[in-house]
């Protein structure tokens, strides 16, 4: 099974954001994407995000950088905001006010996102059921 090779970052002056395939120009590092669409824009690379290849229950892809929501249905979705973050070569969600410096027992990899909760009876579909977007950390600090 392979997965999609994406990323998305914003758009260098504008506040949209672009999805596809990084390359590097001038010899400057990761500076410039190739949309799908054949688009290509200049980007902020500190604000390059990959895909993790999965969508939230809204069909909404889910990037690194991203704020999701788990709705488990015993506490307020509040309680169960994360970020998506890229840490010991895995996506994982971080509780909120976590750095990616935290600890590592603050991190759930997406592949154990489905266990868990089974294990809790909160889940009897896949994880994606439960997770939404509502954010990311460049458009949305303050969700933080």
């Amino acid at each position: 099974m392979s997965r999609e090779i994406k990323f998305r970052a914003r758009i260098t002056g504008s506040d949209q954001f672009i999805c596809g395939l990084p390359n590097e120009v001038y010899g400057n590092g990761w500076d410039f994407i190739h949309s799908e669409s054949g688009q290509s824009e200049y980007i902020d690379i500190d604000t390059l995000d990959q895909y993790t290849g999965l969508k939230d229950k809204n069909g909404v892809e889910i990037y690194e950088g991203d704020i999701l929501k788990l709705h488990t249905g015993i506490k307020s979705a509040d309680d169960y905001m994360k970020k998506v973050v890229f840490f010991e070569s895995s996506f994982c969600l971080a509780h909120t006010k976590d750095g990616i410096e935290g600890l590592s027992s603050s991190k759930i990899p997406f592949c154990l996102i489905d266990t868990n909760l089974a294990k809790k009876g909160l889940l009897d579909k896949d994880a994606s059921s439960i997770l939404e977007v509502i954010g990311n950390i460049h458009q949305n600090p303050e969700l933080l």
